[in-house]
């Protein structure tokens, strides 16, 4: 490895590091490399002796430093004057000799590395277009084969032929497209040899030690490379387009199948992760791809030639975790390689899912975005937003905003496993915490609340007994004579029952029956009793509690009972209970229970309980219904 490094004062030249005004960006005492030609490096062969003491010997104590700084944090890539013939892998070789002997582990130094390589990118060009000096205009996936192993890793799964990318425009900044679609400046640097000038040495403990004193009170915090290195990595990500939920499954099933198997696992959680993850880690966007898969688009449509709002309640539940693994994993590690403890994410409950009064085209691409926005120990808060652009918009609309909470299990599980902890970097980020925490004490006031806990409040008790005596016949004064009045109906009689046998196909990523799955089928098994109900086509309006309490095994039979249980003026609230049978044994358990509103396209009729258990059912839709009171 003949890399070599010297010290240079930016204003006076006179060799010396500057002791003072020394500040990240602009940067003082900035590390310049001296190249030599590509014919004289060939001929220097690469000892693959201690790399390290033989530099010791030779170079000048901060050369010495920098060099392992550089290798460290795979700078060689960029600058090294190896042949012409060497690749990636052997590049990777030398830096894990080099560093073997720095005593450092090379995923260790890899994971450090790449907090700054983006910054050193941006940088490098932000220089150069200030020089007025341009590079080739090549184009702009020439070099994947190399620049994959720079780009951040949550897009290293992506392909890396030229042809299967297309430059697009996105919702990028200015800087960030001409960062992405530029013509790349390292290219001209590799052809011309001009000195480029680094980025700040990352503040290593090991390197803080040998600095001299006087220079400790001038270096940044490391979170402040780290935020610089993360913001840089989602930026540059933001250019490229996004993933399709299709491509997320798949990604999916390798990472999960990845962690059935320990002895497979070979990458090592960063201890920085317990330090808590931004928002901006788990955040994602992903494409459900209608216009640009056309053979996709049937199983999407429905009858009108809207899209199924029961598949993209399938979509959604992939998409949740998806977002909650992308929160745990290691930064620098992509999506399908488990960088995290041994963890399985599954769905608890979907605390509420509001559709927007829009309808979702068919035929147009439909975006999903999520992030995480609240966790606790093993419990995890999705909150996901989908977004369309009709014919007619030039900007994508808000179809829906949903909220899913994840729980992290053992492999096994057998027992719950701790979340990486949220990092808050802001008011907004503090505000929306506070906000999933104060979902969290809802849902448990309700749960402590329930009419299963406890009797009915005095004003409900009140409620039940006007509607004893509204359906009482006044002309005979009894009260065994019931009679309905005009423009209502019981609520025992508006039932709608289905069956449905779970087969693998519709299986999970740990074996049993799919969650969206479930909610698709619960989902139109109320939108048909809704239709029913009103002789109408309704239209979704809010999902809540969404409580999975067992996992479904393939080949039960799915029961489904959904009701009718509350009802004003255009209104309609149905609960859906979901029974899994086990027909060699006839026993039955309670797995899932839905909560949906509907609203029709005229008003309906008014359903009233007959018995107490039917006037239970009908204050519990009540709560439903005024607490998702838009």
């Amino acid at each position: 490895m003949c890399l070599r490094h010297r010290w240079k004062k930016m204003a006076d030249g006179d060799g010396r590091m500057p002791q003072s005004d020394m500040h990240p960006a602009p940067i003082a005492g900035l590390l310049v490399l001296e190249m030599q030609p590509m014919e004289e490096a060939a001929e220097q062969p690469v000892s693959t002796e201690s790399p390290v003491v033989a530099a010791s010997a030779q170079w000048t104590f901060h050369e010495t430093r920098d060099l392992i700084r550089l290798v460290s944090e795979n700078g060689e890539i960029w600058d090294s004057r190896l042949p012409e013939h060497s690749n990636i892998a052997d590049i990777q070789r030398a830096w894990g000799r080099i560093a073997y002997q720095n005593g450092k582990s090379t995923l260790e130094n890899k994971n450090r590395w790449k907090y700054l390589r983006n910054y050193f990118l941006r940088l490098v060009r932000r220089m150069g277009g200030a020089k007025g000096e341009k590079g080739p205009r090549t184009p702009k996936w020439e070099h994947w084969d190399d620049f994959a192993f720079m780009v951040p890793a949550d897009i290293s799964n992506l392909p890396h032929e030229p042809t299967s990318m297309k430059r697009k425009r996105t919702s990028a900044s200015d800087e960030d497209e001409e960062i992405s679609n530029s013509g790349s400046d390292l290219d001209a640097h590799r052809q011309t040899g001009d000195p480029m000038m680094m980025p700040p040495a990352l503040p290593m403990p090991e390197m803080i030690a040998t600095m001299p004193p006087q220079m400790h009170h001038a270096m940044p915090p490391p979170q402040m490379f780290l935020r610089m290195g993360l913001a840089s990595i989602r930026r540059f990500s933001s250019a490229l387009p996004p993933m399709a939920i299709g491509q997320v499954r798949e990604t999916l099933q390798r990472h999960v199948s990845a962690l059935q198997n320990p002895a497979a696992l070979t990458a090592k959680v960063p201890a920085y992760s317990a330090l808590g993850h931004s928002v901006d880690v788990g955040r994602d966007k992903v494409i459900i791809p209608l216009k640009s898969k056309p053979e996709i688009r049937l199983y999407y449509t429905n009858y009108k030639l809207f899209a199924r709002l029961g598949m993209i309640l399938e979509d959604l539940d992939t998409f949740a975790v998806w977002i909650a693994y992308k929160h745990n994993q290691a930064m620098s590690v992509p999506m399908g390689t488990p960088a995290h403890e041994p963890m399985c994410i599954v769905t608890a409950c979907v605390d509420k899912i509001d559709f927007h009064d829009q309808d979702i085209q068919s035929d147009q691409d439909i975006e999903m975005h999520g992030h995480v926005s609240w966790v606790g120990r093993s419990s995890i808060e999705v909150t996901m937003t989908l977004k369309q652009k009709p014919y007619d918009f030039h900007e994508p609309i808000s179809l829906l905003t949903a909220k899913f909470v994840m729980v992290s299990r053992s492999p096994s599980f057998q027992q719950s496993v701790a979340n990486v902890p949220l990092a808050l970097e802001s008011a907004a980020d503090r505000e929306m915490f506070q906000a999933g925490l104060e979902a969290v004490q809802r849902r448990k006031h309700f749960e402590r609340n329930s009419l299963l806990a406890k009797p009915p409040s005095e004003q409900e008790r009140f409620i039940l007994h006007d509607i004893f005596l509204k359906t009482i016949d006044q002309k005979h004064s009894s009260l065994r004579q019931r009679v309905l009045p005009e423009g209502h109906v019981w609520l025992e009689d508006c039932k709608l029952k289905n069956s449905i046998i779970c087969f693998p196909v519709k299986r999970n990523l740990y074996g049993k029956i799919f969650g969206g799955y479930l909610m698709r089928q619960a989902f139109e098994a109320a939108w048909a009793n809704a239709a029913i109900f009103s002789n109408g086509r309704p239209r979704l309006r809010s999902l809540d509690d969404v409580m999975f309490r067992k996992s479904v095994e393939v080949g039960r039979l799915l029961l489904l009972s959904s009701q009718v249980c509350y009802s004003i003026d255009r209104s309609i609230q149905i609960s859906v209970n979901a029974e899994v049978l086990d027909v060699e044994s006839g026993e039955s358990e309670t797995t899932n229970t839905f909560q949906f509103t509907f609203t029709a396209d005229n008003d309906v009729p008014t359903v009233l309980p007959k018995s107490y258990a039917d006037g239970m059912l009908y204050l519990e839709a009540k709560r439903h219904f005024e607490l998702n009171k838009w």
